[in-house]
């Protein structure tokens, strides 16, 4: 009788974790193309996300250029994050597709870093003439941009593509000259190891980039790079067509917004940031009238 007892109760259990786990899963009707779960894009994603009642999941891949092609391609994803140079680059195409992609904000702010060893004889942007960079996944955004800059600055180097985590591992083992990687600085692995293990490289003006000072490393004096925009965007004839969706998504967008400095607030509230070749979806008017503390925008 008691064998019957635990196996009931067994049984039980075991369905109630899988319900459990698949609970989530079950409510998911769209996606934002968020990359990968350990960086920062996917974390602003899963807190939008999390203002959807789960109707709308953040969906895990290798980069902006996944997230453009899922976007492009993948009917269940609405929105995606992708970096500023790559939708300018696929707005020159001006297909169908790509002219119901439009941005929603900037959501963050992602600056070269390119990080040599402290003894590394390599001093100046110059010095990269020759060497093996390891440049990040095929599908990410730092290998895109480090072609765009070696492109545009006549550079000639060795492309070594792997992720982050690798790519300081061949680092450390100096299988690699050095690392290429845009990133939100200060990155936290970082903080404490430039100016004592690794040195940061100076990016000279670029065409196509912006310039912008790097100064958020304690033991690193500060130096000139570039940057771009992470930015949101939707699909936005799925927006207009389905009005809960639209409504669910600008909740999340509005309550990312509040947590957002001051400054950063206003530019996306006043759209000060759009200068880029895609159009402004109207979920940005409708998060800063949600989400800028009260105000109407």
């Amino acid at each position: 009788m008691k064998k019957h007892v635990l196996l009931i109760l067994a049984i039980v259990l075991l369905i109630n974790f899988y319900e459990y786990q698949a609970y989530p899963f079950k409510r998911c009707r769209y996606y934002i193309s968020s990359g990968q779960q350990e960086l920062s894009g996917f974390k602003i994603a899963r807190d939008i996300c999390s203002n959807t009642s789960e109707i709308v999941c953040p969906l895990e891949s290798n980069g902006s250029l996944e997230n453009i092609y899922n976007l492009l391609n993948n009917k269940l994803v609405i929105a995606g994050l992708v970096q500023s140079d790559i939708v300018i680059a696929a707005a020159r195409k001006k297909n169908e597709k790509v002219n119901n992609l439009k941005i929603v904000m900037p959501i963050k702010r992602e600056m070269v870093h390119v990080i040599v060893k402290k003894n590394s004889k390599i001093t100046n942007f110059k010095d990269l003439t020759n060497t093996v960079i390891c440049t990040g996944k095929r599908t990410s955004g730092s290998y895109y941009t480090s072609l765009q800059i070696k492109a545009m600055s006549n550079s000639t180097w060795i492309e070594a593509e792997e992720d982050f985590n690798t790519c300081m591992k061949l680092l450390n083992r100096q299988s690699v000259d050095a690392v290429f990687t845009l990133s939100s600085p200060p990155v936290s692995c970082l903080q404490k190891k430039i100016g004592k293990e690794y040195r940061l490289i100076k990016i000279p003006p670029i065409k196509g980039y912006r310039s912008i000072l790097l100064n958020e490393y304690k033991n690193s004096p500060a130096i000139t790079t570039v940057y771009v925009d992470t930015l949101l965007l939707v699909v936005e004839n799925k927006m207009k067509q389905n009005n809960r969706i639209a409504n669910k998504l600008s909740l999340g967008i509005s309550a990312v917004i509040e947590k957002l400095p001051p400054l950063l607030k206003n530019d996306i509230c006043t759209n000060k940031f759009n200068s880029f070749k895609l159009g402004l979806s109207f979920l940005n008017r409708e998060a800063c009238k949600l989400g800028y503390f009260g105000k109407d925008w």
